[in-house]
């Protein structure tokens, strides 16, 4: 028959799975635990420009990094 394609050490339901499977990975866990708002106090709009200096920025763009990173998984 066709046990000469199946060591005889498998079990015969191997023989199916031996094709060609797609990548079967585990689903990822965020890695990232839920993130705090780390966002300093916003200031009014118009004087968010003339006080928000590079840290401000920074912060701004890790949050959208992060939502950025969080919504690909």
């Amino acid at each position: 028959m066709l046990s000469h394609e199946c060591p005889p050490s498998l079990p015969s339901g191997i023989r199916e799975q031996r094709g060609p499977q797609p990548p079967t990975l585990p689903p990822q866990p965020p890695t990232l635990p839920p993130q705090p708002p780390t966002l300093p106090p916003q200031p009014p709009p118009g004087v968010r420009e003339e006080a928000g200096g590079p840290e401000q920025t920074d912060q701004q763009l890790s949050t959208v990094i992060i939502a950025l990173y969080l919504s690909q998984i």
